[in-house]
């Protein structure tokens, strides 16, 4: 959950791959770990133990997001079955190696980057999009977490993102292998197309009832009504009251104070970076770049980072470690650092150019302070309404009798399904804007005691579910019309199929395509160069007959709907293009970067397996079958 609810910090040693790095999290759930858990350990890796309170929640957690998944239908025997408590464990163990091998090496983050990253996860902002202590505390609670074992967690996370990030920096695939995806990716073929259109006045026999209806059941699904749902609801947002809170200007002053540090951008300087194991390595490069010569050309004759881990790119002082800022924030554009030692080695930083901090006024951000302090206030007001409705409730009124007590408004929907369509099948404009509440409506049973719900943006909302129309399939009387005009839409359909079926073969038996044209209507046209997965660059070629085209040889013939559906397509390959050197290098480029994130992965995976072989893993089976 931690990794679901922070962001990445950034990272001074290598720029570029936090993809990379995102990748391995979304396959090991880095980050989504809780520290030090009472109780008995269910696994001891290394020299750390992952307690039975910390399996726990981390296994409560990963159930109430697959559970969420399935509907909220999911039970503690599907979930075992599924293979959840091994899954947790398995990434636990993971994470804990991680940890381990990052607490070897010595990483760690200082509590001026730990505080930075917190205040910046949008997790914990409020609807202005500041930090808010409030919601900072309930998302932590929701998650099973104090705000102690969060920053812990959260200084680990930051420990392991070095570590992780150092590890697959400059990763990447063999030429050869991005030589074959580029040319797989890149071909592009040239086809010559007969457009076959479906005549929509071409006579056919009239169908008799036996024919239609038979025709109403193939096609059960295509007239099936799905399940239709009438509700009553009212709800309840921070906005709806903040009309009614006064705000002073004196209040707006204060908060201006105690917030300045928000409206003030830092310095940001673009820096680049040498980086050698020893002092004289160092030293060498930095005369080097002090006599003008080229840092790319340095990097690459001194073995440094490769050409694409050179910049920093843009970073404020925070970006760099501790023992670089002050000198790296004290040269002027073009100048170079003297060596300086990390735990990462020896640095030789160059900055580049100098972008100014700045801070805005407080007339500037005046009316910003006023909306989120009446935000606040009105959030607080809504609590203290939500739970005078959560009393009346307890006391056995319903959605409408607390509504009215309340003075709060509520609304009616006759017929809406889950798609938040009505009966007709338009769009059912009434439905708020709030999440989660669709879905709810359709968890809800006719008849339940109401409930209030919470979304995750501080707003409420209560409904009773009156009356649930299920699927049905609609008479075949009822839509005979329809089902007439549907049946000779496919009549029409498979005759101008087996029309362009007979064009086909004539190409095949050696008839120029040209000579075709005008059959049936058909239309004459050739096609730019086409490549893989990309249809749209041609409106008459659709998803199916693109995939035949590079499936056959040139001058061989395929056959296909067109995207619309209003007639089919001969088409003969006529010519195949390799790729060229101006959309290969692109290409190249686009290729080259989802490889290193995938060779990345392979590495990361690797590098884990080693890592648990390495410290060890002791599992106590008892401790786990005891918490289920």
């Amino acid at each position: 959950m931690l990794r679901s609810l922070r962001q990445t910090t950034g990272s001074w040693v290598v720029k570029g791959f936090l993809g990379i790095v995102m990748l391995s999290f979304a396959v090991w759930g880095v980050g989504d770990i809780l520290r030090g858990g009472a109780g008995q350990a269910v696994a001891v890796v290394g020299d750390i133990s992952i307690g039975a309170q910390e399996f726990s929640n981390a296994y409560q957690r990963e159930f109430q997001r697959l559970s969420n998944r399935f509907g909220g239908r999911l039970t503690r025997e599907d979930a075992r079955n599924l293979g959840l408590i091994d899954a947790t464990l398995d990434r636990l163990v993971a994470q804990t190696a991680i940890q381990q091998a990052a607490a070897d090496l010595g990483l760690t983050a200082s509590d001026a980057v730990i505080a930075a990253d917190i205040r910046a996860n949008p997790a914990f902002h409020n609807a202005v999009g500041r930090f808010d202590q409030a919601i900072f505390e309930q998302v932590l609670a929701n998650n099973g977490f104090s705000e102690a074992s969060f920053v812990a967690a959260t200084r680990r996370d930051v420990a392991r993102d070095q570590l992780l990030r150092a590890l697959t920096a400059n990763t990447r695939a063999p030429d050869v292998l991005l030589d074959r995806l580029v040319g797989y990716r890149g071909e592009r073929r040239l086809a010559q197309l007969l457009v076959v259109p479906i005549d929509s006045t071409t006579a056919l026999a009239e169908p008799d009832d036996a024919a239609l209806r038979e025709f109403h059941r193939q096609h059960e699904a295509d007239y099936t009504a799905p399940e239709l749902r009438a509700v009553t609801y009212f709800t309840l947002q921070p906005r709806d009251l903040v009309a009614e809170v006064v705000v002073t200007e004196e209040e707006i002053a204060e908060e201006y104070d105690i917030r300045r540090d928000e409206f003030t951008t830092p310095e940001r300087r673009e820096v680049e970076q040498l980086l050698y194991e020893d002092e004289a390595q160092a030293q060498a490069a930095y005369d080097r770049l002090a006599r003008g010569d080229d840092l790319a050309a340095v990097a690459r004759e001194t073995n440094s980072l490769a050409a694409d881990a050179v910049s920093l790119g843009l970073i404020t002082e925070s970006g760099l470690p501790g023992e670089a800022r002050e000198a790296v924030f004290a040269l002027a554009p073009g100048q170079v650092s003297r060596p300086i030692a990390s735990g990462f080695g020896w640095h030789v930083f160059r900055v580049v150019g100098i972008e100014p901090g700045s801070t805005r006024s407080l007339p500037e951000v005046s009316e910003e302070l006023r909306d989120g302090i009446a935000l606040e206030r009105a959030a607080d007001a809504l609590f203290d309404i939500a739970n005078r409705i959560e009393d009346e409730f307890a006391g056995g009124a319903s959605v409408v009798e607390a509504a009215n007590r309340m003075n709060i408004a509520t609304r009616r929907v006759t017929a809406v399904d889950a798609a938040g369509r009505d009966a007709d099948g338009a769009e059912v404009a009434a439905l708020p804007e709030i999440g989660g509440f669709l879905p709810a409506i359709f968890e809800t049973e006719v008849g339940a005691e109401p409930a209030l719900q919470e979304s995750e943006a501080g707003s409420y909302f209560a409904l009773d579910v009156e009356e649930v129309v299920p699927p049905t399939i609609r008479p075949f009387h009822s839509i005979r019309a329809a089902v007439r005009a549907d049946w000779e839409a496919a009549a029409r359909a498979d005759a101008t199929r087996r029309i362009a079926d007979g064009i086909a073969d004539e190409v095949r038996s050696g008839t120029a395509i040209e000579e075709l044209v005008g059959r049936e209507g058909a239309r004459f046209k050739t096609t730019g160069p086409l490549t893989r997965g990309r249809p749209g660059t041609d409106e008459d070629v659709s998803i199916e007959l693109l995939a035949r085209l590079f499936a056959i040889a040139p001058g061989e013939v395929a056959v296909a709907a067109t995207p619309a559906r209003d007639g089919f397509v001969v088409a003969r390959l006529a010519e195949m293009r390799a790729v060229d050197d101006e959309s290969g290098a692109e290409l190249r480029r686009a290729v080259d970067t989802a490889m290193r994130a995938s060779v990345a992965g392979d590495l990361l995976a690797a590098y884990r397996t080693a890592l648990v072989e390495t410290y060890g893993v002791d599992v106590n089976q008892a401790a786990i079958d005891a918490l289920f």
